[in-house]
């Protein structure tokens, strides 16, 4: 019996079977403690094996003892999984803050009690080099920028980059929001923003799932898979929530206009003759 780069058992069940336990198979990455339980990354594939969206599997436990004011913070970050290179996400950094952060009208829209969901394009290596305040508010341009998104004044962190909110999020309490993150003009993440409140109003019952629309880029600097929707879902029997990432499209860098390839194919066809001449 093997198991693919998806996590699927194949070589003891019929090739029909195996088909069909492909179907809406979730591939766990890696794991990390979170307070008193763990979160994980994860792929979802569909019937056909695609991939289907991308997320954070949180255990409820997590949300115990996270209320009050001798809460800590508390820090995780996870891989996602192996061998699913049409995902453009390197890692997921998981971040509560018991007194919330400033940031959004007012600039105190978010100091409450969250979980920032950081969705990296970048290696750790890279973001922890993103310090220079200067080159972080580099903005994106063009169709670069993702759809109904600003870029946030002050809303420059270290390791991160600078932040881009949509406005039309921004009505009645902070329960939910969707942030774009860039630094030197390209972005560097995605980040689902869940108050803390909001998830034990799901996890007591009182409160269902949620799930939006998302503004998307025209293009991106990093090929891959990426979202014009995300949901927050609760799942009692696991006592679970999933961050996921949904309605993916494929993203790409703007292409080069014909005369740019051009000169590109002349400068490596001159690169054969100089070798040619050696």
């Amino acid at each position: 019996m093997s198991v693919d780069a998806r996590g699927v058992l194949f070589g003891a069940v019929p090739l029909c079977l195996a088909s069909t336990l492909l179907a809406n198979t979730i591939q766990l990455g890696e794991t990390s403690a979170v307070g008193v339980g763990s979160v994980s990354s994860y792929v979802r594939f569909d019937s056909a094996g695609e991939v289907e969206s991308y997320g954070i599997k949180l255990a409820g436990v997590v949300l115990d003892g996270l209320s009050g004011s001798a809460t800590t913070e508390q820090h995780a970050h996870v891989d996602m999984p192996d061998g699913v290179s049409e995902i453009p996400v390197e890692f997921v950094d998981i971040h509560f803050v018991p007194g919330g952060h400033p940031g959004g009208p007012g600039n105190n829209y978010w100091l409450v009690p969250h979980f920032d969901f950081h969705f990296f394009l970048r290696s750790m290596a890279e973001t922890a080099s993103f310090t220079d305040e200067t080159t972080g508010f580099t903005p994106l341009s063009g169709s670069y920028v993702p759809a109904g998104y600003i870029l946030a004044p002050d809303s420059f962190v270290p390791g991160e980059g600078v932040h881009w909110v949509n406005p039309a999020e921004f009505s009645g309490a902070y329960t939910t929001n969707f942030i774009y993150g860039s630094y030197g003009g390209e972005m560097t993440f995605l980040e689902p923003m869940e108050a803390l409140s909001f998830l034990e109003l799901m996890r007591a019952g009182t409160e269902g799932d949620f799930s939006t629309g998302i503004g998307a880029a025209g293009f991106y600097q990093k090929a891959g898979l990426y979202p014009s929707e995300y949901s927050v879902s609760y799942v009692a029997g696991e006592d679970t929530f999933y961050i996921e990432l949904s309605n993916l499209s494929p993203g790409y860098p703007v292409p080069l206009p014909a005369a740019a390839w051009m000169a590109l194919a002349l400068l490596g066809v001159m690169g054969v003759i100089r070798k040619m001449r050696r």
